[in-house]
């Protein structure tokens, strides 16, 4: 949905959808989510306004209750998280950080 987005020219709206969105249920045509933080009470309108013109099908748009998956930034922050903390377990990065306590890691 979102690369839909960012593919049709809806940037901005493809922004805030992989910040913001957490979905309790995907099923195109209709989302439920929770906001991952706060936004405006017009976003599931012109988030349905959005896909409806783009595919041609009606959207349901909402936000709801139930367990929420982790929007894809959050997903992609974890990503990094787990692969520097997995970075950090190997030899010979493990001890170069404790040779070098003030080093960091780049990249």
């Amino acid at each position: 949905m979102v690369d839909l987005l960012w593919k049709n020219g809806q940037s901005g709206l493809a922004d805030e959808a992989e910040h913001l969105v957490r979905p309790v249920r995907y099923a195109p045509p209709e989302l439920v989510f929770q906001p991952a933080s706060p936004m405006g009470d017009e976003f599931p309108a012109r988030l349905a306004a959005a896909l409806g013109q783009i595919t041609g099908t009606r959207w349901q748009v909402a936000r709801g209750d139930g367990e929420a998956q982790p929007s894809l930034y959050e997903r992609a922050a974890q990503a990094v998280a787990q692969a520097d903390a997995e970075l950090r377990q190997e030899p010979i990065i493990k001890a170069s950080l404790e040779a070098f306590p003030d080093a960091e890691l780049l990249g």
